[in-house]
């Protein structure tokens, strides 16, 4: 129930009709703000009671904590059930998933939510959380398609951009966008707090500082290093386009080419603001509203039980 787990709360509400949300999370005080902000009906402490009956099973945790929850409820689940995680490293996860029932569709999947729109500032999370968000899925090998097109439906009725990926794609892709960026601002606090400068210096450290090192305050260090070691070529490969980057702006800093310092600088920054444009502007800016009919989708995956109630009638679903 972190900052994904609400967002996706809130988006799957207006979606389903009269679906019934259950959270989990160990964390007492982040059970409580969902119900607080009323974006889960409730919450189970339990985790199989969290999932009994469930038809969708959206796992937002650390990497290191999904084999063992895999193995707590991967065999309790009805045939038929979805299981998503949005573990960061999707093969390790689908190597995981090997303890789930067949008759379950499993699929390792990503969320990355418009950064256009984190830096506009949405004030909590809301129906439109996950407007404009991509949405990455690796199913596992032997998952029904019936299954994967119904997450496929659920994503384009919230507004996201479903994106099937290879997961060592997946993977490498990450690692250069994700992990490397927190490595890098982990090794900017080391450098300069390592001398006995650091007590008065740190008091110099403003906005720019913490701007450029947010993640290393919620990172987690255990989970950090074993993103970076679970690919040590790929790990190496970025680690050094960095230092190249770095040592192309020390030189052009030692000869006091500033002309050669500013054209770097800019083309970072002319590469920066193009992505967030590509954000701004969505994946397919000119499809329009989905077009995918996500009840006859359902339909044929869980039957109408669950089908006839996206944004319409029906009985009450779990999730």
């Amino acid at each position: 129930l972190g900052k994904r787990g609400l967002a996706l709360a809130a988006a799957l509400r207006p979606v389903i009709a009269d679906i019934e949300i259950v959270g989990h999370d160990k964390a007492p005080e982040a059970a409580r703000k969902a119900v607080e902000l009323k974006l889960v009906d409730k919450t189970e402490w339990n985790l199989l009671a969290a999932c009994e009956g469930a038809r969708l099973v959206i796992i937002a945790i650390p990497q290191s904590g999904l084999e063992q929850t895999l193995r707590a409820i991967g065999s309790e689940l009805e045939p038929g059930a979805i299981i998503v995680d949005l573990c960061p490293n999707k093969v390790a996860s689908l190597a995981a998933a090997g303890v789930v029932a067949e008759a379950v569709t499993y699929i390792s999947s990503d969320l990355i939510l418009n950064p256009a729109r984190s830096e506009a500032g949405d004030p909590r999370p809301g129906s439109a959380a996950l407007r404009g968000a991509v949405w990455t899925l690796s199913p596992r090998q032997g998952s029904t398609s019936e299954g994967v097109d119904a997450m496929v439906g659920i994503i384009a009725q919230m507004d996201a951009h479903p994106m099937m990926m290879e997961p060592a794609e997946h993977d490498g892709s990450r690692l250069a966008l994700n992990a490397v960026p927190v490595a890098l601002g982990f090794a900017l606090v080391s450098a300069v707090s390592s001398d006995n400068a650091w007590k008065d210096r740190k008091w110099l450290a403003g906005d720019p500082f913490s701007l450029a090192t947010p993640s290393v305050g919620d990172a987690e260090s255990a989970e950090l290093a074993r993103a970076l070691i679970a690919d040590p070529a790929a790990t190496r490969h970025w680690l050094n386009q960095v230092m190249l980057q770095l040592m192309a702006m020390r030189d052009a800093v030692d000869s006091g080419d500033e002309t050669a310092l500013i054209a770097r600088l800019k083309g970072a920054a002319d590469a920066r603001e193009e992505w967030l444009s590509e954000w701004r502007r969505g994946r397919n800016p000119d499809r329009g509203a989905s077009n995918v009919k996500a009840p006859s989708i359902l339909g044929t995956f869980m039957g109408e039980s669950l089908a006839g109630k996206l944004r319409g009638g029906g009985k009450p679903g779990k999730a």
